[in-house]
């Protein structure tokens, strides 16, 4: 069964259930490199601040500011990031 919030987010009742986006939950970004001090660019480890009106707010994870530097829709966040680690 589908409810409000499932169809807010694009999901269908059929689909398996996704990790949310809540703050302070860090994930690696699928597209996003970062230049280290050793010179490797791996993918770059992020942190979401904020979670609201639909969209996930989030900045690179050791930012202090702790401001969302980036953004994008909470439906594209689960497709991409809320499976579980395994």
């Amino acid at each position: 069964m589908t409810n409000a919030r499932d169809k807010e987010i694009g999901m269908a009742a059929d689909e398996p259930v996704s990790l949310q986006p809540k703050r302070g939950m860090q994930f690696t970004h699928s597209s996003f490199r970062r230049l280290l001090p050793d010179g490797t660019q791996p993918f770059a480890v992020m942190k979401v601040t904020a979670v609201r009106r639909g969209e996930v707010f989030y900045t690179y994870a050791d930012d202090p500011t702790n401001k969302g530097s980036f953004r994008m829709p909470i439906g594209n966040w689960i497709k991409r990031y809320g499976r579980a680690e395994r």
